[in-house]
């Protein structure tokens, strides 16, 4: 039964024990291998290791993140339908009491009006955003010093706005 039994040895562990080469069976192996672990496992093996790791990783990562994002979602949904709820809450106050609301920005100087504010004033709902130089022009001239005078000091002191005034309707009246 020749060649029944392989032998391989480790060249650099020969060496550490003095064996001879020569006392090794004909039919012996020898491989130069370092004595770490490592080398049991070939370049391919690190990296297909390395790559299995990382699709882990990257599926691991990929179901928090949409954990995340779908109780995100679900906030935001949330979030919206609460909007929307107090959108219609606030539309149907004021259609009930035909009250006006406005909102000037001040980065762009621009005045929104919802439909009643426009009704009110006399001016298209269309476009209910303006400058305010157009909203001081809709104030009666006998109004308009002290309309003015207290916008600018609410602005300036970033405190509420409360003023009552008489609207010239674009027909003069």
């Amino acid at each position: 039964s020749q060649g029944m039994y392989q032998y391989i040895y480790n060249f650099p562990a020969l060496e550490t024990f003095g064996i001879d080469l020569t006392t090794l069976p004909s039919d012996s192996r020898i491989i130069n291998r370092p004595k770490n672990v490592f080398s049991m496992f070939t370049l391919t093996s690190f990296t297909s290791l390395f790559v299995v790791l990382m699709l882990v990783f990257a599926i691991i990562f990929t179901l928090r993140w949409n954990s995340t994002l779908n109780v995100q979602r679900r906030k935001l949904l949330h979030s919206k339908t609460n909007l929307v709820a107090i959108n219609e809450r606030l539309d149907l106050a004021t259609s009930s009491a035909q009250l006006g609301i406005w909102e000037y920005d001040l980065s762009t100087k621009r005045v929104y009006w919802n439909n009643w504010m426009c009704q009110h004033h006399g001016v298209s709902s269309v476009t209910p955003n303006f400058d305010i130089d157009t909203w001081l022009g809709l104030v009666a001239e006998d109004d308009r010093l002290v309309f003015e005078r207290k916008l600018l000091h609410a602005i300036g002191r970033k405190q509420s706005f409360n003023s009552n005034y008489v609207v010239t309707l674009h027909n003069g009246k």
